[in-house]
């Protein structure tokens, strides 16, 4: 029994559940079928690696009746779960997905079930705030790379009394920003395999939905890099991925380190930005800040910059102030 959940321990290799679960993946789609509209696919809650090892079967290994003379019997399980997500897929069919939710777990099983299912949602997985985020990304592009989808999901977690707003209006704003910024280190070129979510549940969506997520930044130019690294005020190592997309360039420094928990104004650092273009803030609430050649970063700050040779000719910046009213409404920018 987990998170509210009764959990039942199957055979994956009994010929008989085999053709069990192929049936019933049929049937849950016929079952939710209205008006002629088929559901895309299929969700399967809590089955990462760690659901079926260290809190599932992993106490019990050696003592498995099933697999007696096997010495890794979890392992001989998994391999058999793997085939038997493969026969519910199949029993799909071709134009029809099976979504695990493998959460934050990146073990070569997690793998492997997800490319027989065809989709993962990684819950909690896209966290400004967590050490090795760069790990995460690399994770994404190989399950993206073999052909998987995913949902890169971030949490609706509160942030640390010393997240202060930094180039942001606020500190949530600012982990908005870092969020939306890490998702476009792993956007595909064809970026519908990629599904940017804010995991927060009973919450109105427009009170989850941000406004810089609909500003147009183009196509990646390339694959992210490391743009800088060094040393910050505090004495912690430092490192600047940064991504070059058509209308914008997107740079991102994750956490130093799991127990490096300061990231207010001390741990600053100014990145220049590269010449040839002039870059405008993009908020999180889609509005724009004034032109820079470069920008200070804290622990776990991100910062979208909008290349001024990518805006509509409306929105260009110069150094004059205009005012365009419509109405009773006057916007200045």
């Amino acid at each position: 029994f987990s998170w509210d959940t009764y959990y039942w321990v199957i055979n994956p290799a009994d010929p008989g559940l085999r053709a069990y679960q192929a049936q019933r993946m049929s049937e849950i789609i016929a079952f939710n079928t209205y008006g002629g509209y088929e559901p895309d696919g299929i969700f399967f809650d809590v089955h990462g690696s760690w659901d079926f090892n260290e809190a599932g079967l992993g106490p019990f290994n050696g003592h498995i009746r099933e697999y007696t003379g096997i010495t890794d019997q979890v392992g001989a399980y998994m391999s058999d779960i793997v085939s038997l997500l493969q026969i519910e897929k199949n029993a799909l069919g071709p134009n029809k997905l099976i979504i695990l939710n493998t959460s934050q777990l990146t073990r070569e099983s997690d793998f492997q079930m997800i490319m027989a299912a065809g989709s993962s949602f990684m819950e909690l997985m896209n966290y400004p705030l967590i050490d090795g985020l760069s790990g995460r990304w690399d994770w994404v592009d190989r399950i993206l790379s073999n052909g998987a989808s995913a949902t890169f999901s971030f949490p609706n977690y509160s942030i640390p009394a010393n997240y202060t707003p930094g180039n942001s209006a606020s500190g949530n704003a600012r982990f908005e920003l870092a969020a939306l910024a890490s998702h476009y280190m792993v956007v595909p070129n064809q970026p519908d395999n990629l599904t940017y979510q804010r995991d927060r549940l009973f919450v109105p969506f427009e009170q989850l939905w941000y406004t810089a997520i609909e500003t147009e930044i183009g196509s990646p130019l390339g694959a992210r890099s490391v743009y800088n690294e060094g040393t910050d005020p505090n004495g912690w190592s430092y490192r600047v991925w940064a991504r070059d997309f058509g209308n914008a360039l997107v740079i991102v420094r994750p956490i130093a380190a799991w127990n490096y928990q300061t990231f207010d104004d001390t741990t600053g650092v100014t990145i220049t930005l590269p010449s040839g273009d002039t870059y405008i803030p993009l908020n999180s609430d889609g509005t724009f800040g004034a032109p820079v050649s470069s920008i200070t970063l804290r622990n776990a700050e991100a910062a979208i910059l909008i290349k001024q040779s990518g805006l509509s000719p409306q929105l260009q910046f110069s150094s004059a102030t205009y005012s365009v009213s419509e109405g009773t409404a006057t916007a200045t920018i």
